[in-house]
């Protein structure tokens, strides 16, 4: 036997027995991408049969071969039910796993798409500012003690009571974008309201809930 035989009836035998299925001698030798002939391959599959490595079977006037499955180890069925539980269970792992990823995904996209800390700095500081104004507004519209017409102080009240309900809106506000940068912050809230140099209610010694 010569040496493309030799490397032939190698490469034949090892991808019969790696497939395990039946083919035709063109089947073997296209899946092969040509390598040797379609007569070598022919050839090489008829000795591999008279070997007893492979079976031979005629199908509609062609000979189709497969491996002989007596080479095969037989495993148990205990061994097989083991084998299926494990890929059951390794399916189970990675569906959670897909999940968690998708879930991490959203995560990180969602703060993505969150103010950065530079924005949520500057609208903090603005929202802390209109609140300032609006508590000296308020502050002095208690302290005016100028006796003014019924329907002038109607529409003074309903201005003050409009103005507590923006600076209520506007003090949440505040905190919500606080908490989406603490998200990301390594020091503790009041370390981050010093370093932005922003004024709080309470270290302005004010309270809402006086003018509620």
């Amino acid at each position: 036997m010569g040496k493309e035989d030799k490397e032939a009836t190698k490469e034949v035998l090892d991808y019969m027995l790696q497939t395990n299925r039946p083919y035709s001698a063109l089947d073997v030798a296209t899946n092969l991408h040509d390598k040797f002939s379609k007569t070598v391959v022919a050839k090489v599959l008829t000795e591999l049969a008279e070997a007893g490595k492979l079976k031979e079977k005629l199908y509609n006037k062609q000979k189709i071969y497969f491996p002989n499955q007596e080479q095969f180890e037989k495993v148990d069925r205990g061994k097989i039910y083991e084998m299926e539980q494990e890929v059951s269970a390794l399916k189970t792992e990675v569906a959670a796993l897909q999940s968690e990823c998708q879930r991490l995904e959203a995560e990180a996209q969602g703060k993505q798409n969150g103010p950065t800390l530079a924005s949520a700095r500057m609208q903090l500081s603005a929202v802390l500012e209109e609140n300032k104004s609006l508590s000296e507004r308020l502050e002095a519209m208690k302290a005016d003690k100028t006796v003014i017409p019924l329907e002038e102080r109607k529409r003074v009240l309903k201005a003050y009571d409009h103005a507590v309900k923006e600076w209520r809106s506007r003090k949440r506000m505040a905190t919500d974008i606080v908490d989406s940068i603490m998200e990301g912050y390594p020091k503790k809230r009041a370390q981050l309201l010093e370093d932005m140099g922003v004024e709080t209610d309470e270290s302005a010694s004010v309270n809402i809930n006086e003018f509620l």
